[in-house]
């Protein structure tokens, strides 16, 4: 009985650049004549919507159906190693990150390699989701601070009492 293994390469995906994920299917032996069916699902409901479904291009696979909530698809493997690559829908929506873990399920005749059964596929809008925080400036006044040296390395302090005083040293 074969041993299948999955693999995605990237696995961070820029709807700005559009990158194209492939999906890898690499089997230990190659598939029987009659090709092997292989269902992957995701964790996200409609996930197939985050791709150009139209423009994805099959290697040593064939699609055998889709699931009812778009979240997976079935697959007839023809060759030892298959690969599927879906270009990134660019959607113009603001969503940040996304992460969408898609898994292979068990199959009649398929042996899951239990380190390569699924992976995990991040999207962002852009390069860099994440914005950069703005350093912080040191908001050092002499005068609040009490310091009447204007060397803030080595400050002249100046007890100050209540009321109005002079800033003589």
């Amino acid at each position: 009985m074969p041993t299948l293994s999955l693999t995605a390469t990237p696995t961070t995906l820029i709807e700005a650049e559009q990158t194209l994920l492939t999906l890898n299917f690499n089997l230990d032996e190659p598939p029987p004549a009659e090709g092997i069916i292989v269902t992957l699902s995701s964790d996200m409901i409609n996930s197939l919507g985050e791709f150009d479904v139209f423009a994805t291009q099959f290697s040593g696979a064939q699609i055998v159906s889709v699931s009812d909530n778009t979240d997976g698809f079935t697959l007839r493997l023809t060759e030892q190693t298959a690969s599927i690559s879906l270009p990134v829908f660019t959607d113009n929506e603001e969503e940040g990150s996304e992460t969408i873990t898609f898994t292979v399920e068990a199959g009649v005749g398929l042996t899951l390699d239990p380190d390569a059964s699924s992976v995990a596929i991040t999207l962002q809008d852009i390069a860099d989701s994440t914005p950069t925080p703005t350093p912080v400036e040191s908001f050092y006044d002499e005068a609040v601070d009490g310091d009447i040296s204007g060397d803030r390395n080595a400050p002249t302090i100046l007890e100050l009492e209540e009321g109005v005083n002079s800033l003589t040293g």
